[in-house]
């Protein structure tokens, strides 16, 4: 197998929007209120506004035969695979607060007004459920009363987790006290007489710079939540399994491709197999909960305490009884022990972060010859030195699978299969 050694070579994300510029006509006029600031200007962030997510998808799939054709030329790729919402999708959205003297607005950050942050007031965006801007209208009006002066200076993010079905608000803040709760719990009476789906209401202490929405931990320990209304948690269901998550978990932007994704892995994994499934980076057990039936038994390990609390409860409560879940951090020396035992019998899902696996993970998991491993990338754009990385382990990159996990967006989900050499 080649992989190309362009120097040269265009990033997808380059590529997908160089496309979108050169089409001669714009399809799509989003109707009042959606996809446009309240002076009318088209928001930039996205493509939902210019684009009916059929075009879209014709577009992506050009382009991304284009960029596979250059990056991967003898691994053979699938059709791209559609999202079945294409549009209001999104199970997690949220809005910064920004400070106009004495009034407190929530908007998008435009990444490329520079150092200047400038703030995008979208009443309503189209690739968010509809439910969403709902509440960001509702909050955005009750934080210009003289009752929610006490979060001018604390407010960061709100935050909504949650589908059409139910969902949770998270009020992100620099510091919770005793005004500031107060303001908060008058805020959540008024968001849940508006929406009788909020499920839950809280507050986040975070004590950053304020550019993450959550904060910057890294070493998986969230800041303080304090609920002032309601459950925390959300569910779904995928694989004919009810998922009950925490609402700080992890979990999937696009909750209708889960299926989709989980029977993706299955299907490359050639399940079933007699042999341990390694769930890495498992968040609430998605995968090895969902395939479990199919394995012998099934590791699981994420750094996140409260994503592996539920993973555990999960399987409990589904009488899961061969998987286990563990906390740790995903580096090569803690993946040693884990994997000692693990061989030619064995597979492996790998679901890491945008930014990819921490140094000597591939190696270690390729040192273990398991029978095949799926390694998914949010972030097509790492894939060419992060399947180097498999090849110089001794495995071969045997093929691939597109998922339109992110419609609007210029990126797209791969489920790679490599197998040992």
């Amino acid at each position: 197998m080649v992989l190309s050694k362009s120097t040269t070579m265009k990033r997808f994300e380059e590529l997908f929007i160089d496309a979108v510029r050169a089409k001669s006509t714009v399809r799509r006029t989003p109707p009042p209120g959606e996809c446009r600031t309240r002076s009318g200007a088209l928001c930039p962030l996205c493509f939902a506004g210019v684009l009916e997510y059929d075009q879209e998808q014709t577009i992506r799939s050009r382009v991304l035969k284009q960029w596979w054709h250059e990056a991967f030329p003898d691994v053979p790729l699938a059709p791209l695979l559609p999202s079945p919402r294409g549009r209001f999708y999104r199970s997690l959205s949220k809005r910064k607060a920004f400070r106009r003297g004495r009034v407190l607005t929530l908007g998008l950050i435009d990444p490329d007004a520079g150092d200047a942050e400038r703030v995008l007031e979208i009443p309503r965006c189209a690739i968010e459920p509809s439910e969403h801007g709902i509440l960001y209208e509702v909050i955005g009006a009750w934080l210009q009363r003289p009752v929610a002066s006490p979060l001018h200076e604390d407010l960061q993010y709100v935050i909504i987790k949650g589908d059409a079905r139910e969902r949770i608000v998270i009020l992100n803040v620099r510091s919770i006290d005793a005004p500031v709760v107060r303001a908060a719990n008058a805020l959540s009476k008024a968001v849940t007489a508006s929406d009788p789906n909020v499920r839950g209401v809280f507050l986040y202490e975070d004590a950053s710079d304020g550019r993450y929405y959550l904060g910057t931990q890294s070493s998986g320990t969230p800041g303080r939540l304090q609920r002032l209304y309601g459950a925390g948690t959300l569910s779904h269901k995928t694989a004919g399994k009810r998922f009950v998550y925490p609402v700080l978990a992890f979990s999937q932007i696009n909750q209708s491709m889960l299926d989709q994704l989980v029977l993706t892995v299955g299907e490359l994994l050639g399940l079933p197999v007699q042999g341990t499934l390694f769930d890495l980076y498992c968040g609430y057990g998605l995968f090895g909960i969902a395939l479990a039936e199919n394995v012998k038994r099934v590791a699981g390990m994420d750094i996140s305490p409260a994503a592996i609390d539920a993973a555990v409860n999960i399987a409990q409560h589904l009488d899961v009884k061969n998987a286990r879940f563990v906390r740790g951090a995903l580096t090569a020396e803690a993946l040693v022990p884990v994997m000692q035992r693990s061989g030619e019998n064995d597979c492996v899902v790998l679901d890491p972060p945008r930014g990819g696996t921490a140094e000597g993970v591939i190696e270690v998991i390729a040192g273990r010859r398991c029978r095949g491993v799926v390694h998914l990338f949010c972030n097509i754009d790492i894939l060419v030195q992060e399947a180097q990385r498999w090849m110089s382990s001794g495995y071969r990159f045997e093929r691939a699978v597109p998922l339109d996990m992110f419609p609007g967006t210029a990126t797209v989900e791969i489920a790679g299969l490599f197998v040992p050499q």
